[in-house]
């Protein structure tokens, strides 16, 4: 999806939602005529087309974001066929993002990590979906504190090489 000039999100659903329609037009398209078309280069670890796939699950009367209670939950180990899948489960009683990687790329911390600045990016686009997307942050309270305060003065003085030696 093209995130040229910074669009207000409503903007930007609006083009993923024209671009997943042109797309459905090829949908009866066979897969491997669609590869052979496009010709990409191949490498058999991961899909000649994407490595990050979304699946929604949109059930009648699901909940707006702000309603919903996060809590982290252990799920069983399942093998990724790409390399990051996102399951997105919206429902009335209780929603659900589970998320399956490859752990040759990924690790648990970095996909907890995600989902938490995931889940602080839906909580703004809830609250105020008009604003461009370059105003969304994705710095979760758990970053904040190992990131370093960036109007903070650098102590050290500045390193120079030394144009004597060899």
């Amino acid at each position: 999806t093209a995130l040229a000039g910074n669009p207000p999100f409503l903007e930007l659903l609006d083009r993923v939602r024209t671009t997943m329609l042109d797309a459905l037009t090829y949908q009866d398209l066979p897969f491997e005529k669609l590869v052979a078309e496009i010709a990409p280069q191949r490498d058999l670890k991961r899909n000649p087309l994407f490595d990050v796939m979304i699946n929604l699950f949109e059930h009648p009367s699901a909940p707006r974001f702000a309603d919903c209670d996060v809590r982290e939950v252990d799920l069983p180990v399942v093998a990724s066929k790409f390399a990051l899948t996102l399951y997105v489960d919206l429902r009335r009683e209780a929603s659900s993002l589970s998320l399956v990687f490859r752990d040759d790329r990924f690790t648990p911390v970095w996909g907890a990590e995600f989902l938490d600045q995931f889940v602080l990016l839906l909580e703004q686009i809830d609250e105020d979906p008009a604003r461009t997307i370059g105003s969304y942050s994705l710095l979760t309270g758990r970053a904040r504190r190992l990131l370093p305060d960036p109007t903070s003065e650098i102590d050290a003085a500045p390193q120079v090489p030394d144009v004597d030696q060899p």
